[in-house]
């Protein structure tokens, strides 16, 4: 389950590092409310927190939430003054995943979200929820880690 996943991996990296929770958060710029969600109840961030935290951390999105046993190392251009252009990584992948509008109405059909989830990610950018975002990367057979951004490996050919 990937939010029992996240809680233990990101607890054990917190704690691996000397931190408290408020540390941890002070360490990644986000409220102290998402990481203790995080770390005590599994709760599964947005797609831009998460990115933000592995970026922080130096985790790998698939690693954090349970998709995979490696910790694959980020991009090295993951850094946290370019972690605001992940969402416009992430509009050229699901461009190049889904070359139309009606191939990607398909996809939110098949998972059963509302096509109006995906439509800002698709015309402008930015993150729907990590929820929609690991199931367009199984859809896509792709890593999360390659769609969110964070890796040049794992991805489609762009």
């Amino acid at each position: 389950m990937i939010s029992e996943t996240l809680k233990d991996r990101f607890k054990q990296e917190v704690q691996r590092r000397g931190f408290y929770p408020y540390d941890a958060a002070k360490f990644c710029g986000l409220g102290s409310g998402v990481v203790i969600d995080c770390m005590n109840r599994g709760k599964v961030p947005c797609a831009r927190r998460l990115a933000i935290i592995c970026v922080a951390f130096d985790l790998s999105a698939d690693y954090l939430l349970g998709l995979s046993d490696e910790n694959k190392p980020l991009n090295p251009q993951c850094t946290f003054e370019n972690v605001y252009t992940y969402g416009e990584v992430f509009l050229r992948r699901i461009r190049t995943i889904f070359k139309t509008r009606e191939e990607l109405w398909e996809f939110c059909k098949h998972i059963e979200i509302k096509a109006s989830n995906m439509y800002r990610p698709y015309n402008y950018g930015g993150f729907p929820t990590t929820e929609i975002c690991v199931k367009l990367a199984v859809y896509a057979g792709v890593s999360l880690d390659w769609l969110l951004g964070l890796s040049d490996k794992g991805g489609l050919e762009e």
